[in-house]
């Protein structure tokens, strides 16, 4: 399981078994985390309360997409006239 932490600019991972695994620091990257999702990839994908952006982070917790990040992961409050765009 993955727990964004909005104040702390970080992914937490927890296990049934074992708690806490480890943190994500996602300051360098992503601030004020809130959504966390997996990818078909495997990869998790983050949206911010602050910014209007995505961020992908692969299994190490690295970005693996630029910044600014293109289109595909663009977010995007309101109108749903561009197909790519991810709407919060």
């Amino acid at each position: 399981m993955f727990l964004a932490s909005r104040a702390n600019n970080k992914i937490i991972e927890f296990s049934g078994t074992l708690g806490k695994i480890r943190e994500i620091d996602t300051s360098a990257f992503l601030q004020a985390p809130v959504g966390v999702a997996f990818g078909p990839n495997g990869h998790l994908y983050l949206t911010s309360d602050t910014q209007d952006k995505v961020v992908e982070i692969d299994s190490t917790g690295a970005s693996v997409a630029p910044d600014p990040a293109p289109a595909p992961y663009r977010c995007q409050r309101g109108s749903r006239s561009d197909p790519k765009e991810i709407y919060l």
